[in-house]
């Protein structure tokens, strides 16, 4: 699942200017 969303980097990577869940 990916967002555009910074409020994901807490649950997430960076990747490609997203953030995928982990």
């Amino acid at each position: 699942e990916i967002h555009g969303d910074l409020i994901f980097l807490e649950l997430g990577r960076f990747k490609r200017g997203t953030y995928e869940r982990i």
